[in-house]
């Protein structure tokens, strides 16, 4: 494979990277990656390259952050009918 297939095949994968900024000056860091073709994690290997881990997004809250009941009715959205 040329050198310039090879930048053209692995020119599609996109990596991004979200930071999210906390109330006590912390960061949240998400990195997403695109998942490589099959064609792609062939070369990568060959390259010994290898993507960044993704790891699972966690969708549970503790009672700390999330919402309470009372104000349920605030995260409703402003064109929802009543």
């Amino acid at each position: 494979m040329s050198p310039a297939r090879a930048m053209a095949m692995l020119a599609t994968l996109h990596s991004g990277e979200t930071v999210l900024p906390t109330t006590d000056g912390r960061e949240i860091r998400l990195r997403r990656t695109t998942c490589p073709t099959a064609e792609q994690k062939e070369l990568l290997d060959g390259l010994r390259l290898r993507l960044p881990e993704q790891h699972g997004s966690n969708y549970e809250c503790s009672a700390d952050f999330g919402p309470s009941r009372s104000n349920l009715t605030d995260l409703t959205p402003s064109w929802a009918p009543n």
